[in-house]
């Protein structure tokens, strides 16, 4: 535990001081310490990270009205175009679809061509083209009787041509058949749109209609876009949790998440509702382009831990509130993904993951047993889920033992709801230790808190039990922010000073990360146009990525781990006014790799403070040190699209390091040092 303490010795210039005893071995500090979690919110996926441009392609939006959702237009996003006598008319059909899971696609009858007839779609907010830059087109068509040849154009918004195909009438076919093309831009465009045009009298039947950048990640058809992985990936998180989040849950069962829905060829994938669509005046639907694959494929891209979530049989407790009849559907769907992730081609699932492209197994390790349940007596059926839970651990431990299983204490990080999780879960740990099993690995915890919460509760894992086999129910940091207003869904500003109060929190769960085994911040993305919540990691729009300062935050955390922690005492040089908290925050480690020690510092003050800094039992130091820095002149900056690094980490050299010195914190700023022992 941090210690606070005036000391006997006195430097009139310093304010406070850091004590580091070097030779003296903290707690290890776990692998997985710092992550990210993906959920599909704020546009966070279509729109986002899965690089599709075109918006509504499969002509499947409008089938939730009634069931979930506000909206019944299934052509939205699409628009006609008519010139001079042009006739046509357009319907959407269900008898013959591409697939059972696609049911939907959209057939159009040209009755005379006019000037002009045809469909543009107008992607999400636009189509962002670049000059020179490919695009890989496809869709899929059926000819019923159409007579002519069809173009597909990228245009402005005004129709000035980018470029063209065209897919003569001889090669139609009467059975659905995906046609496909490289379409390169004439000119750059944040705002153009893609055109459909017919020439003559007919009618046909299109679907899965698809404009990707050629520039993808990885350059993978059906990609991810690249800037929004390079940045997520820059942060060097050590596991990925996907694919959410209350999306896991549904708002129903009916529309909860279900993997096996998001793996397979595209066109084969369902479509379901968002239920982040009603904190928004739109459509919000989940295409299910970015799945299971792709997200145990991103993971490992990024050198990250997959961490699924899979649904308890269980809708969200905030809205639905509905508990499955039978659950063992839901368990077989987790071992189900198990043997997908790992299993070989002499497995069901094992030849699914294979055939979807990927030989070797994607190393499951961790998977989270539904989402934020928790335990309500007084409703009916809302008291089941650690029965639940314990059913999936039984049966899961039985036929893969080395999996890691994350229970959940619910939604807040105090209450009766989190007491009661917290009661159940220290008992049946103790009862399975008894037995020399594991009953959790980790229990996942969530905190959206004010700046004060962040604050005073650094030491929060202090005295956080340690279980005897040094396994059983570490804490999984699993969703955090620090949020500096109330409000249902916008919940403040990702501003220098909240970021701050998470880099002071994050020195107590370094700290004490022989019990806090994983962390990340959440949500992760957010499209400025389409924003649900906030704050946010990582903010884009169509053509610009920018991370905010809570990403510098995790930055610098995820980029300066060190393998174990030093013991670290912060004292004050002077009287304390009664109740005032300390304004430095600090932790220290030691990388045996490099054999740096990392000291990790933060000032929440509006005025700089000189700290001095004592190396204990420290053999050696090199006066250079690097240094690591985030900061700005006030504490209510952030970052913008107008204004991207604004405030960024900064790096320097210290020239003064030694045995004992003197820094000086700059006013609201988190510093790390790495000084160098060899």
């Amino acid at each position: 535990m941090i210690k606070t303490h005036k000391l006997d010795f006195l430097h009139p210039q310093e304010n406070y001081s850091i004590k580091i005893d070097a030779g003296s071995k903290g707690v290890d500090i776990s692998p997985t310490f710092i992550g990210v979690f993906f959920e599909d919110i704020n546009y966070g996926a279509d729109g986002g990270l899965y690089a599709e441009l075109i918006q509504n392609r499969s002509f499947e939006f409008g089938v939730f009205k009634d069931r979930f959702s506000k909206f019944d237009d299934y052509f939205y996003a699409w628009e006609k175009f008519i010139k001079g006598n042009g006739k046509f008319k357009i319907a959407r059909e269900n008898e013959e679809p591409i697939h059972q899971n696609n049911p939907h696609y959209l057939e159009v009858t040209i009755e005379e061509t006019g000037e002009g007839v045809g469909i543009s779609n107008t992607g999400f907010g636009g189509i962002a083209l670049n000059e020179s830059q490919s695009y890989n087109l496809s869709v899929f068509l059926k000819n019923n009787d159409y007579k002519g040849n069809i173009h597909v154009l990228l245009e402005s918004k005004t129709g000035e041509l980018y470029a063209e195909h065209t897919i003569s009438n001889h090669e139609l076919s009467h059975t659905w058949h995906k046609y496909e093309a490289v379409l390169i831009s004439k000119r750059s465009d944040a705002n153009a749109k893609l055109s459909i045009r017919f020439d003559n009298e007919g009618t046909l039947s299109l679907d899965m209609v698809s404009l990707f950048p050629g520039n993808t990640w990885a350059n993978r058809k059906n990609g991810l876009r690249e800037d929004l992985v390079q940045i997520l990936k820059d942060l060097q998180p050590k596991f990925m949790r996907f694919p959410g989040g209350c999306i896991v849950e549904g708002k129903y069962l009916a529309n909860a998440y279900n993997w096996k829905d998001t793996i397979g060829p595209v066109e084969h994938r369902k479509t379901n509702w968002n239920r982040w669509e009603e904190w928004q005046d739109a459509p919000y639907n989940q295409t299910y382009g970015l799945g299971f694959y792709e997200y145990f494929q991103l993971s490992e891209d990024i050198g990250a831990a997959p961490l699924p979530i899979i649904n308890c049989g269980m809708s969200c407790q905030f809205q639905g509130k509905e508990v499955a009849d039978n659950i063992e559907p839901f368990v077989q769907d987790a071992l189900d993904l198990i043997e997908y992730a790992n299993g070989d081609e002499t497995t069901e699932w094992g030849a699914k993951r294979i055939a979807d492209g990927h030989t070797e197994p994607f190393n499951l390790v961790y998977l989270g047993i539904g989402n934020e349940q928790w335990i309500d007596y007084d409703t009916p059926n809302q008291d089941k889920y650690f029965e639940t839970y314990e059913v999936f651990r039984n049966r899961i431990k039985e036929k893969y033992p080395d999996i890691q299983l994350i229970t959940t204490s619910g939604p807040f990080p105090n209450g009766k709801e989190f007491d009661i999780a917290w009661d159940i879960i220290t008992e049946k740990t103790k009862e399975y230790i008894g037995q020399g099993k594991v009953y959790a690995e980790l229990v996942d915890e969530h905190y959206y808190m004010s700046p004060d919460w962040f604050l005073d509760n650094d030491s929060r894992y202090d005295n956080y039990p340690r279980y005897e086999d040094g396994i059983s129910s570490k804490v999984f940091a699993g969703e955090y922010a620090c949020h500096t207003n109330g409000g249902p869904s916008k919940q403040g500003e990702n501003n220098l000073y909240s970021a701050l109060c998470e880099a002071a929190f994050m020195t107590g769960l370094e700290r004490n990360s022989d019990v806090v085994g994983m962390t990340a911040y959440a949500p992760l993305f957010a499209k400025t146009t389409n924003i649900q919540w906030q704050p946010d990691l990582i903010w884009f729009d169509n053509t610009r990525v920018y991370g905010s300062v809570s990403y510098y935050v995790q930055k610098m955390f995820g980029n300066n781990m060190g393998t174990y922690t030093l013991k670290t005492d912060i004292a004050s040089l002077s009287a304390l006014p009664q109740h005032k908290r300390l304004p430095i925050y600090s932790i220290a480690s030691k990388d045996e790799k490099t054999g740096d020690i990392i000291i990790k510092m933060v000032n929440i003050d509006e005025k700089s403070h000189a700290v001095n800094i004592q190396l204990q039992n420290a053999e050696y130091i090199n006066s250079k040190a690097c240094v690591t820095s985030l900061t700005s002149e006030n504490k209510m900056d952030k970052n913008t699209l107008e204004e991207p690094r604004k405030v960024i980490e900064q790096v320097s050299v210290f020239e003064d390091a030694a045995p004992e010195f003197s820094y000086e914190m700059p006013a609201q700023s988190f510093v790390i040092l790495r000084l160098k022992t060899n």
